[in-house]
C-alpha cells in the first residue's frame, strides 16, 4: 500500500482544527492572565497611594501637635497647601480647626477638633484624620 492510500484528508483537517482550537485557548488564557495582572498592579498602586496619604496625614497632625506644645503654632484653618518636598508635589494638605463649646457654660470652648485632610491632585484620593485636644491650653493661640 502506498502512503497516499493511507493518508486520510478528513483526519488531517481534524488535526488542523485541534491545533487551531488549542492555540485559541492559549491566547484566551493569556489575555485573561494579562488582564488579572493589570488589575492587581492597579490595586497595588491605589493601595500604596492610600497608605502614603495616611502616612502624610499622621505626619502633618503630629507636626501640628508638636508645634502647639512648644508654642510655635497658631490654631487656624489652613490650606489646601502643597507640601514643600518636591517628591510630594502631587499631594496637598489642609487643616480645619473647630471649637466645641460646653453646653453648661456657653461661649466657653472645651475641645478643639483638628482635622487634617490630605488630597492627591491627580487621583481621587482623599484621606482625613481627626484629633480632639483640650481647648484650654491652646485658646490663647487661636487666631480669630
Amino acid at each position: 500500500m502506498s502512503s497516499r492510500a493511507r493518508h486520510n484528508p478528513t483526519r488531517s483537517g481534524l488535526i488542523l482544527m485541534e491545533v487551531i482550537l488549542a492555540l485559541s485557548l492559549f491566547v484566551v488564557a493569556g489575555a485573561v492572565a494579562t488582564s488579572a495582572m493589570n488589575s492587581s498592579i492597579d490595586a497595588v498602586r491605589r493601595l500604596r497611594m492610600r497608605t502614603q496619604a495616611a502616612d502624610l496625614a499622621v505626619t502633618k497632625l503630629s507636626e501640628l501637635l508638636i508645634d502647639l506644645r512648644v508654642g510655635a503654632a497658631v490654631l487656624e484653618d489652613e490650606g489646601p497647601e502643597p507640601f514643600d518636598d518636591e517628591q510630594l508635589a502631587e499631594w496637598t494638605w489642609q487643616i480645619d480647626v473647630e471649637e466645641v463649646e460646653d453646653e453648661v457654660e456657653s461661649n466657653r470652648p472645651v475641645l478643639m477638633q483638628l482635622k487634617v485632610t490630605i488630597a492627591h491632585t491627580d487621583q481621587p484620593i482623599v484621606y482625613r484624620i481627626v484629633q480632639w485636644v483640650p481647648a484650654e491650653p491652646w485658646m490663647s493661640r487661636r487666631r480669630e
